[in-house]
């Protein structure tokens, strides 16, 4: 699954893993591409300023183009983000899963890796094919306008939508990336299910034994900890911005197909309704995250009443602790990513 990711992620060069002076070089062109086109389209809300029919127009692009550059900035320059990637790497080996039902269980969290990445790719591919599908006009697809520029001519159109043909990219890429971090999410959800069926599988009546067990598990259980701590340290900046961005835009949205609807503009309101749909997508994919991360269980599924006096205190001490560190996904470390964030 990672290496279909870093594919995708590759096409702009904004892998953060084995980089060249080369690939540098062409994600850097990319970016004054894009910050070309993000000052045209800026300079277009300020000539159509006031008009909320235009400006709607405007911000369907260019916000959202703005998430996906801040988000693949991230990526390719975060060396937190790089160690991650890495120690990820590091731990899909087969050596990490000794027992048969481990490797069934790190299948098991692959899988709804694999099948997120799926259903991602394909509603991005109905949506491209649906908008393939329309009638062509010479209407550039993303408003902007050329500075020191009153009109737009035959020519001009033509030349800024050739200038527009590679912005769909980023979004592949930026599909990638949420699909990169539900990587992350679920494996580390896989060590905690392992961790935890490791903890059901303890034998009590074996002191000895019990205790380096414990121990082990404590050591691993804090390694997940910093793990989850790192990633959330890491991705909350980033997701706050989204958040900052994605919530106007959101309400600005649902108001103009609100007036779609009440002027009987059908087609208006369906392509605003499918668009509030996709970004509430978005925004569900990281509370599907930070809901999975807190509904993991660890050391509340063993016989810890049936241990000796030794360890029971430590498994006790183990349980309180693990208690008073929840896993979670924030933005800002304000807002907790889950499905009550998400429905509240």
């Amino acid at each position: 699954m990672i290496k279909k990711i870093e594919g995708l992620i590759q096409i702009l060069n904004a892998w953060p893993i084995n980089q060249s002076r080369k690939k540098l070089t062409m994600f850097i062109i990319y970016l004054i591409y894009e910050t070309i086109y993000l000052s045209m389209a800026f300079n277009d809300v300020v000539s159509i300023f006031g008009n909320l029919q235009l400006m709607t127009a405007n911000f369907l692009g260019t916000l959202v183009q703005l998430v996906m550059v801040i988000r693949l900035i991230f990526i390719r320059f975060s060396d937190k983000m790089k160690e991650i990637i890495e120690e990820i790497f590091d731990n899909c080996v087969a050596k990490n899963y000794p027992s048969k039902s481990e490797k069934e269980i790190y299948i098991k969290y692959s899988l709804k890796a694999k099948n997120f990445y799926l259903i991602l790719f394909d509603k991005f591919e109905k949506l491209k094919k649906g908008l393939l599908n329309y009638p062509a006009t010479l209407e550039i697809p993303y408003r902007v306008k050329l500075f020191n520029s009153n009109g737009t001519s035959y020519r001009k159109t033509i030349l800024l939508y050739i200038f527009e043909l590679p912005l769909p990219v980023t979004a592949i890429s930026y599909i990638a990336s949420i699909n990169l971090q539900f990587v992350i999410i679920s494996n580390i959800c896989a060590r905690i299910a392992i961790l935890a069926n490791r903890i059901k599988n303890i034998n009590c009546n074996r002191d000895n034994k019990t205790e380096s067990l414990i121990k082990h598990i404590v050591l691993k259980h804090v390694e997940l900890i910093q793990l989850v701590h790192r990633v959330n340290e890491t991705c909350t900046p980033m997701l706050f911005v989204e958040l900052l961005i994605w919530i106007p835009l959101l309400a600005l949205v649902l108001f103009s197909a609100i007036v779609a609807l009440e002027a009987n503009e059908t087609v208006a309101f369906l392509m605003l309704f499918n668009y509030i749909c996709a970004a509430l997508a978005c925004l569900f994919a990281n509370c599907l995250m930070g809901e999975i991360l807190l509904t993991e269980e660890t050391f509340y599924v063993c016989k810890w009443e049936e241990m000796s006096n030794k360890s029971r205190r430590s498994w006790l001490v183990c349980m309180s602790s693990g208690a008073n560190i929840p896993m979670q996904i924030t933005a800002g470390k304000i807002y907790i990513f889950s499905f009550n964030g998400f429905t509240g």
